[in-house]
């Protein structure tokens, strides 16, 4: 006489319980989502300006129907000690040198000018050196000298400390890493809400 094996039912209820899990975390997901609403983004007022905090990261608000993304919350930049500067001082040349050391860490600044400041500027910038070092080898050397009322100057420089100042058609950013990011920002921000 042949003994039949006894039936495991055990086995059967691990591989049920997963997908009723899952079905179960589902199920429970549109229940919140019809019942809460989806999850709302902060905000906050900056100057009469609704600000969004991206969940990418930085700081958005409409301009003239256009989304503006600073890197730093407008609260912080606000607090910078700079030279003031307007728009109006930039804006009537024909063209522009965005002068720099490729040697310094000016990357995220620049990115900072190119991304804000130039599409308010709308005219034609060209890349420079304030000196000649590797890098430059391909490049104009312009510095404050060479300002115009015609051809404005933009120098980027590394230094100790921060400052922004605009002087006879040259406009000089000093900073280290970050804070010519900062100081890129609280420029446009300025520019923008005034």
């Amino acid at each position: 006489m042949k003994l039949r094996q006894p039936k495991e039912s055990g086995k059967h209820r691990p591989k049920l319980f997963l997908p009723i899990f899952i079905l179960l975390i589902m199920v429970l997901s549109i229940f919140g989502v019809v019942f809460f609403g989806p999850a709302q983004s902060e905000t906050f007022d900056y100057k009469g300006k609704t600000f969004l905090i991206e969940p990418q990261g930085g700081y958005s608000t409409r301009i003239n129907d256009q989304k503006i993304i600073f890197l730093y919350p407008p609260s912080d930049l606000e607090l910078i000690q700079s030279s003031p500067i307007t728009f109006t001082q930039l804006q009537y040349t024909s063209k522009f040198y965005v002068s720099f050391n490729p040697q310094q860490d000016i990357g995220l600044a620049l990115n900072e000018f190119n991304r804000l400041i130039i599409p308010l500027l709308g005219k034609r910038v060209v890349s420079a050196c304030f000196e000649d070092v590797p890098g430059c080898e391909e490049l104009p050397i312009i510095t404050c000298e060479q300002a115009t009322p015609e051809t404005k100057v933009i120098v980027y420089e590394e230094a100790n400390s921060s400052a922004i100042d605009y002087n006879l058609n040259c406009l000089t950013i000093k900073g280290s890493g970050e804070d010519l990011a900062k100081l890129t920002d609280k420029m446009a921000l300025d520019f923008l809400i005034s």
